[in-house]
């Protein structure tokens, strides 16, 4: 629906120390995706809060892995009302950190 409000921001951070940069995804939606995010993670066998699904995880060691990863990336397209990504060196990092 295109005219759903944003009524949520999750935000996430990934640092790529051979790169040299950092990467932070901001996510806004208008549906509840926390509770669609903790029942695709409990449907793949998932244990949430106990076990935490981590994107970096080797996806070939634990089939649980992709499997959730497709679950929430099908959640995310469904559900997200914008996504924006900013990559900053690494070294500017503190620069920006409390800054809107």
């Amino acid at each position: 629906n295109c005219m759903m409000p944003i009524t949520q921001c999750f935000v996430d951070e990934s640092i790529y120390d051979d790169l040299g940069i950092v990467v932070t995804a901001f996510v806004f939606a208008g549906a509840d995706l926390e509770a669609q995010v903790t029942q695709a993670l409990i449907d793949e066998g998932i244990d949430s809060p106990r076990e935490e699904y981590k994107s970096s995880a080797r996806m070939d060691s634990d089939p649980r892995m992709p499997a959730a990863r497709n679950s929430l990336l099908n959640i995310a397209g469904r559900a997200s009302k914008a996504v924006l990504t900013q990559a900053i060196p690494r070294e500017q990092t503190r620069h920006w950190v409390g800054r809107c």
